[in-house]
């Protein structure tokens, strides 16, 4: 089983984020809760600059599949 971090944004697109570190899950749930926050993250060669009033929400999972994730819309 591999954790995953999905962000789920306004414009409807999630972003999956596999096996993120207790770190990294620390950094959303702090750029959520800020006014002005913004996570900054690199994933598969790009940089997303995510502003906090962009992301409705965070879940974290526990996946079966071993398919990879990609942007979904």
């Amino acid at each position: 089983m591999t954790p995953k971090l999905r962000i789920i944004q306004t414009n409807s697109e999630q972003l999956v984020v596999k096996a993120p570190t207790e770190e990294f899950i620390a950094e959303a749930q702090k750029a959520l809760s800020a006014q002005k926050g913004v996570l900054i993250f690199e994933k598969n060669g790009w940089m997303y600059h995510l502003s906090a009033s962009h992301i409705i929400r965070l879940e974290l999972s526990q996946d079966h599949d071993d398919q990879e994730d990609e942007t979904e819309s």
